[in-house]
């Protein structure tokens, strides 16, 4: 047990001087770091970007001359914060409607409903149906308007809202499923005949095992966030926004306005064969992430439950 503290110690340690070094980018850190190379002499012959790691170390730069380091740390607060923030809501919304629809004169709306939806939404792949949604939104707002704070702001919340939205189905299945099958257990038996209402027994008598099921569903509703953030930057919807950027006469480079770490690997996928360090490497942070956030809950569950059971 004292090695899972550690280890669970050193993960949290890792998350938090990452997060600190991101928020201070801005105000202090973007001075210290070297944030973009537009050209390099060598061989008394002037280059010009992309860099490999090689000639601008440690991870080069993409193809307007921004170094990868300075990218990965400024977008690491919103890569974590969105997928935070995302999940915290969907895990939310999602028990207590799970929770509400273990009462008969509403359970048969909302199971009904989001059986409906949870079906509609299998029959199409995930980054399709998110394409195909989030694709109007775009469309109507930059239709009027150029790239600002303002629409960039709206149009990271609509993003959520439509992620939000394709999500919550199956969560309140899966918390309505555990509710019930709990409320089937003996021990849950005798408190209901002791007099307990179904409000007190979920959140006082089942509260340790309803615990578990919230703590694991929620982090691998977070990696999952993660993994469809993915989707949403092949398809060049980065979160917060996107700009163009000529490269040369009929070229131009998609970046994401928030240095988001999917946004990062979506911007330079095409360019894979040619610059792969501008993939591999955003793509290795985030591996390390979504390591770190299930290694995260697999060690909060041994530590409460005592014993490694996962």
């Amino acid at each position: 047990m004292r090695r899972e503290k550690i280890y669970l110690a050193g993960i949290g340690l890792f998350f938090i001087i990452f997060l600190l070094l991101s928020l201070f980018y801005e105000t202090g850190l973007e001075n210290s770091l070297v944030s973009r190379v537009s050209s390099i002499t060598l061989d008394n012959q002037i280059k010009f970007p992309p860099f490999n790691p090689k000639i601008v170390p440690p991870f080069g730069t993409d193809l307007v001359g921004f170094t990868l380091l300075s990218k990965l740390v400024q977008g690491f607060k919103y890569t974590f914060s969105i997928s935070l923030v995302l999940s915290v809501f969907q895990i939310a919304l999602s028990f207590i409607l799970g929770f509400l629809a273990i009462y008969k004169w509403k359970k048969t709306f909302i199971v009904t409903v989001f059986k409906y939806f949870a079906t509609i939404f299998s029959l199409i792949p995930k980054p399709f149906l998110l394409a195909l949604l989030i694709l109007p939104v775009y469309s109507v707002i930059y239709l009027n308007e150029a790239p600002n704070t303002k629409t960039n702001s709206t149009l990271l919340l609509m993003q959520l809202l439509v992620l939000l939205g394709i999500t919550i189905p199956d969560l309140v299945l899966i918390f309505n499923s555990e509710i019930l099958h709990l409320f089937k257990k003996e021990y849950s038996e005798a408190s209901r005949i002791l007099g307990s209402s179904s409000w007190r027994m979920v959140f006082r008598s089942l509260r340790p095992q309803l615990s578990i099921v919230v703590l694991n569903l929620f982090f691998k509703t977070m990696i999952q966030n993660l993994a469809i953030f993915i989707y949403l930057s092949y398809f060049q919807l980065f979160l917060g926004g996107t700009i163009e950027v000529k490269l040369d006469a009929g070229v131009e480079y998609p970046i994401s306005l928030s240095n988001e770490w999917s946004g990062i690997i979506g911007q330079n996928i095409k360019y894979l064969s040619t610059s792969p360090w501008t993939v591999l490497i955003p793509l290795l942070f985030y591996c390390i992430l979504i390591f770190f956030l299930s290694q995260t809950n697999r060690l909060l569950k041994i530590i409460l439950i005592g014993e490694e059971k996962y």
